[in-house]
């Protein structure tokens, strides 16, 4: 039997006897409720029914031995092993003669007054609970009477051991057992000068909150004993401190008033002696104390015990004296106004003891909390913000304005005000940066920032205006967060009955979640109604500290997998924030229904329904399928008890992105999204930082998107009491996004668009707008229907979009047309003896040079050159090669230009893909194209015997002129052929303000495309063509001379060539740019007093797609590209070949009389880049550029990047892949990249 119980008459007592392994101290208590509540019932004449047990002993303990094998308790082991290593203070107890029959005791009592205090006011002064403060008063005493001993003294502490909240479904609330949990403490006290710790001073207390923290580091005393005695796979062999600690709490003195037992105040000593067995003793000193109820009420009881071979009675008896010494010192203490909070107490803020100290001199703190990771950004922005214009400060300002009609009670209110915020002390926090981690300080006695003002309303500026002033002058008033609270509240009284109550907070508080909570409770406290215990904010803020990390960083890596670019709608590059506006619409109740319709159908939600609209509109603002924004979630999880009603910032703003293709449906998107959602609901958590982190991003979005299901009606707050209305109610909260699309719901959803103005300008917002209700009629008309089968644009939008495009062209009937020497030939009737070419010194007239030309003719047609022929051309930049280039177009052949610096490999391919037959090519050359074609050299004799009349044969409008080889994705180049017509008709058409007949510069490669430009540009206009050498095109201030010298007057080079010259002596010179993207210095240094034009084209287009308008200094941003050359159709289209809207990048198609006949021998090539066009008529084509533009508000196309891998070196198109299949092709190499800026 493990009980005994014994009635003796004569004191009319029941002694009963329980063994120790079934029985704790709290047990006790539980028997004798059980017992009074069994004793009343049978007096009563009532059947026994005792209260249920709770969770049994036996379970409770299977419990314990799988929960011993787990991370928790292992993990714990290393700590518990340096405790464990600290050498004993005493000798241990001899087993032979210290016994617990043998051992040494002694009862002593605290006194009444300290015992209350040593129970309540110290251990509440210290943050601290009772055995925390009476086991550092016997740490105290110990290092004191342990004067020898050196280091940490170890002490062997007991534990009531009911961790209920390990478990789930676990009470142990009435189960009987012991339960009690033994573990090792080791405290360093270090040289505390006993009459310090007497006096009760400040040494005192530094002592005391030093070993509250070393009790605090070490681990849950549980995990101490399931490590060493259950685990089997732990070794955690040592020897136990030779010192014992044990606090059983409350013992009871008698019964109360309505209890009909109690513990008897002999109850210690007969436990003692029930314990006076011959069994060895524990630990050489033990300590066992209890609380007791006296007469005058509850008093300490210290039972010590001790190994008499070690120690005595004097010796025990100091040490008790000491004890109590230490307690009443710490009494003196607190009662001086000692005490305050440790590093433990604030976690999970980290900061040091003095850095806490310093806080409560400054605060007199109540308590210290981190920043949560929104908060840390705010208090970041909030700080940049700091002495910029008003706009910015008070952009975190989070307003409410609220009209009251009635008889307003100021102190009532005020009050009111007052008890929330005594709710919610997180409201009147102070914020603290100067440390490692900025915190967050609660003060004790929270200042509150209230006002009662009057409002005069016989003035000029009205009442709302003055309402207005007070709103501005309250939110410049939170933004300082180093200041005052920065929650105010305003009672502004406009006359008798009439008011307007005003709550201003920075965001850095709270979220729109919150104020609800506190305007609620504001008015249910004036109206003297009870409310819940509150919830408090640190609840939350250690909640989000224990989350992991790491898993929810795995998951948004997960989520964000594969996304490439950030979806950004604001100004490009832009950080600084303006003023903001809003604009609103609300969706009709036909289509609110709607939506609400389809998110119950795809059992998703009408928010969820709204990102998706959302997303698509993205999709057509940024011409991406794989977007992202971001999104306001409420921050409240379900696993955090009382999380709904608690009061500060909780909202984080997490990503949302969509990604669709071609076959993509809104139900698609929808379960996309849903999933999404679902897959991130549990770490909703994490900081964005951290996201953008985990997707290898610094930013991923610059909108958000929030849908606000915190709707407050103001009607409720004042229902309960007849004598005060809400008359109106507004609210202010904005964000630094330059984008934020705002959703209430209702009847009939409300949205709000908030916008930066120097980022958006109204026109654009309003458009936004149509753009969305376009956007939700459609998505809800069909889930099934295809996202890319809808219409981006509205009928004004297409019209505009073909005025700019110049889609009209598509509907020209071509006639007629001309081919480069007939239009030559023009103006050498018209303008024999005029100089056409100037090349090293010496001038060639136009005559001559159709002379020249019609000599190589003849030869060409001698080796049986003749219409749909192709005749290589191997020379460099000279004189004789413009002729040889005519004399290849007059024969009706297309000329191959190759520049001479290619190596033989790239020659030889040419030659052999555009299956050339004769190549026209100089003495110096002639050796490296022999065997491969005919070979005429211009310098032969022979040509200068030819007649100089026209050949018989010519070419015809449509027949190719040249053929000119770029670089190929594969590695591969391919040749672009382009016909007569393309380029005369560009020629004659383009009038663009330049000098006519002008002077020109050909200063590119003949293999180049632009050189076509230059070459006739002067030579089919009446112009002169100065050639540059090449070793003058290499040297800038060559270069410079010979524009000056030969009064070149029309100049096109690329922006990197120009910006090497100086413009001085070049005032007449009209420039051309383009091959490249042109910097606006450029602008600025060039322009002034000049005609300067960008232009636009792919070889593909016949040189030119677009030009600019003259381009004027000072305009900054991007350079625009222009507008349709003559003849050209341009179509911004997304990935759908729908056209996109102004100000959207999309890729470029080029169509209309400039379009290329197509690649050389490459049928599939051409088909993938030269498409039919679905904006013309049957057969017309259109060229893919591959390029992304966007239209800007002037109907002008910026440049934006390639949506390839190609990139442009000195104007030289260069595609990546060609590069990498050149290295690639290098013996020792094992792979190639490439890269462009």
């Amino acid at each position: 039997m493990m009980i005994s119980a014994l009635w003796v008459t004569a004191k009319r007592q029941l002694v009963v006897v329980v063994h120790h392994l079934v029985v704790d101290g709290v047990s006790w208590r539980i028997l004798l409720e059980d017992l009074n509540i069994a004793w009343a019932q049978h007096h009563g004449g009532q059947p026994v029914a005792l209260p249920a047990s709770g969770t049994s002993f036996a379970r409770w303990s299977g419990l314990l031995a799988d929960y011993a094998r787990t991370a928790a308790v292992v993990g714990q082991v290393e700590a518990w092993r340096g405790v464990v290593a600290v050498p004993p203070a005493l000798a241990a107890a001899d087993p032979q003669c210290d016994t617990y029959k043998t051992a040494g005791r002694l009862s002593v009592s605290l006194d009444v007054e300290t015992t209350r205090q040593v129970l309540s006011v110290v251990p509440a002064a210290f943050h601290a609970g009772v055995q925390d403060i009476l086991l550092i008063a016997f740490g105290l005493a110990c290092n004191e009477f342990l004067a020898d001993h050196s280091g940490p003294v170890g002490i062997d502490v007991e534990g009531h051991g009911r961790h209920e909240e390990i478990f789930s479904d676990v009470d142990l609330s009435r189960t009987v057992g012991w339960f009690t949990t033994k573990f090792p403490v080791a405290l360093s006290v270090g040289a505390v000068p006993w009459a310090r710790v007497i006096a009760g001073d400040s040494v005192l207390g530094s002592a005391v909150k030093d070993l509250k923290e070393q009790l605090r580091a070490l681990p849950d005393g549980l995990t101490y004993g399931l490590a060493r005695y259950v685990n089997p796979d732990v070794d955690l062999a040592g020897c136990d401190p030779v010192i014992g600690f044990n606090y059983l709490g409350r013992l009871g003195g008698g019964g109360s008033f309505d209890q009909l037992w109690g513990v008897s105040p002999d109850s210690a000593a007969v436990a003692v002696a029930a314990g006076l067995i011959p069994m060895r003793l524990a630990h050489t000193l033990e300590l066992n104390a209890g609380t007791v109820d006296t007469g005058s009420g509850q008093q300490l009881q210290a039972n010590w015990a001790w190994a008499p071979s070690v120690l005595d009675g004097v010796a025990v008896g100091r040490l008790a004296q000491l004890w109590f010494e230490a307690l009443a010192g710490m009494c003196d203490h607190v009662r001086a106004g000692g005490g305050g909070l440790t590093p433990s107490d604030v976690a999970p803020a980290r900061l040091s003891q003095s850095q806490i100290d310093d806080l409560d001199r400054r605060y007199r703190v109540a308590d210290i909390l981190p920043l949560t990771p929104l908060q840390q950004g705010l208090l970041f922005h909030t700080t940049v913000a700091e002495g910029s214009d008003g706009h910015l400060e008070d952009l975190y300002s989070v307003q409410l304005d609220i009209a009251l009609a009635g008889d307003v009670d100021s102190r009532r209110l005020s009050d009111a005000v007052h008890t929330v915020i005594a709710r919610h002390p997180n409201l009147a926090a102070r914020f603290c940066d100067q440390f490692d981690h900025p915190v967050q300080v609660i003060a004790a006695d929270p200042e509150i920032m209230w006002q009662h003002v009057s409002l005069d309303a016989d003035t000029d500026a009205g009442v709302d205006k003055q309402v207005e002033r007070l709103c501005v002058a309250e939110r410049a008033a939170v933004c300082d967060l180093s200041g005052p609270p920065v929650f105010r509240a305003v009672l502004a009284q406009a006359c008798d009955d009439r008011y307007r109550f005003i709550i201003t907070g920075h965001h850095i508080l709270m979220d729109g979640w919150s104020m609800p909570i506190v305007l609620q409770e504001i008015f249910a406290v004036y109206f003297g109604q009870s409310l819940p215990p509150p919830v408090s904010y640190r609840r939350f803020v250690a909640w989000l500290a224990e989350q992991d990390h790491d898993a929810a960083q795995a998951v948004w890596r997960k989520v964000l997998n594969g996304f490439e670019a950030p979806t950004l709608v604001g100004s490009a590059g832009r950080t600084a924030l303006g003023p903001r506006a809003v604009e609103t619409m609300q969706v009709s109740a036909e289509t609110t229904q709607a939506i609400t319709t389809l998110a119950r159908c795809r059992h998703t939600t009408v928010s969820t329904v709204l990102q998706a609209a959302w997303a698509q509109i993205l999709m057509g603002l940024t011409g991406q399928r794989d977007v992202a924004f971001g999104t306001v979630v409420s921050g409240r999880p379900t696993d955090l008890p009382g999380a709904e009603q608690i009061v500060g910032l909780m909202i984080n703003t997490v990503p949302v992105r969509a990604t669709v293709d071609a076959d993509t449906t809104v139900a698609d998107l929808l379960d996309q999204l849903q999933s999404t959602h679902n897959d991130t609901l549990d770490h909703q958590h994490l900081a964005l930082a951290d996201i953008h982190r985990a997707a290898g991003h610094d930013q991923l979005f610059d909108t958000l998107f929030v849908y606000e299901n915190y709707p407050l009606d103001p009607d409720a707050l004042t229902a309960a009491a007849g004598e005060l209305r809400v008359t109106g109610f507004s609210g202010r909260e904005y964000n630094h996004y330059p984008l934020t699309i705002a959703v209430a719901p209702g009847p009939q959803l409300d949205i709000r668009i908030e916008y930066d103005t120097t980022q958006f300008d109204t026109t654009r917002i309003i458009a936004l707008t149509g753009r969305f209700r376009k956007q939700l009629d459609a998505i809800t008309a069909d889930p099934g229907q295809r996202l890319a089968a809808m219409d981006l644009l509205d009928e004004d939008e297409y019209a505009q979009l073909d005025v700019w495009g110049h889609r009209s062209v598509l509907g020209s009937s071509v006639v007629g047309g001309v081919s480069i020497p007939g239009l030559f030939a023009r103006w050498v009737s018209v303008s024999p003896g005029v100089v056409a070419l100037r090349c090293g010194g010496r001038s060639w007239s136009y005559r001559e040079v159709d002379e020249a030309s019609n000599r190589l003719a003849h030869v060409l047609v001698g080796y049986g050159v003749g219409p749909g022929d192709r005749v290589g051309l191997l020379l460099p930049r000279c004189a004789q090669a413009v002729v040889a280039i005519l004399a290849v177009l007059k024969t009706g052949a297309g000329y191959v230009p190759v520049d001479p610096v290619v190596p033989d490999a790239r020659l030889e391919f040419v030659l052999a893909d555009a299956a050339v037959s004769v190549v026209v090519t100089c003495g110096g050359l002639a050796d490296r194209v022999a065997g491969c074609a005919v070979v005429v050299d211009v310098d032969d004799p022979v040509v200068a015997d030819q007649p100089v009349s026209a050949v018989g044969v010519g070419p015809v409008a449509d027949d190719i002129a040249y053929v000119i080889y770029t670089s190929g994705t594969t590695g591969v180049p391919k040749g672009v052929a382009v016909t007569h017509r393309s380029l005369t008709q560009l020629i004659a058409s383009l009038d663009v303000g330049l000098p006519c007949p002008g002077v020109w510069a050909l200063g590119y490669s003949l293999a180049f495309d632009a050189s076509v430009w230059q070459m006739w540009g002067a030579l089919l206009c009446g112009g002169r063509l100065v050639v540059v050498p090449e070793q003058v095109a290499a040297s800038p201030s060559e270069l410079h001379a010979l524009l000056v010298a030969e009064g070149v007057d029309v100049l096109f080079q690329t922006p990197s060539a120009v910006g090497a010259l100086s413009p001085v002596g070049l005032e007449s010179m009209a420039l051309l740019v383009g091959a490249e993207a042109c910097p606006a210095e450029l602008v600025d240094r060039w322009a002034p007093g000049r005609v300067m034009l960008n232009a636009y084209g792919p070889t593909e287009t016949t040189i030119l797609g677009a030009i600019s308008a003259p381009l004027t200094p000072g305009c900054g941003g991007v350079v625009p590209i222009g507008a349709p050359v003559p003849g050209a159709a341009l179509f911004v289209v997304d990935a759908w070949l729908r056209p996109v809207p102004v100000g959207v990048v999309g890729e470029l198609y080029v169509a209309g009389s400039g379009v290329a006949v197509g690649y050389v021998g490459r049928s599939s090539l051409t088909a993938s880049r030269f498409v039919a066009c679905p904006f013309g008529g049957v057969g017309q084509r259109m060229y893919r550029t591959g390029d992304l533009v966007r239209w800007n508000q002037q109907g002008q196309l910026e440049y934006v990047g390639r949506a390839d891998e190609q990139v442009k070196v000195r104007g030289y198109r260069i595609e990546l892949g060609g590069g990498r299949g050149c290295v690639g092709r290098r013996g020792r190499c094992w792979s190639g990249c490439g890269g462009g800026a």
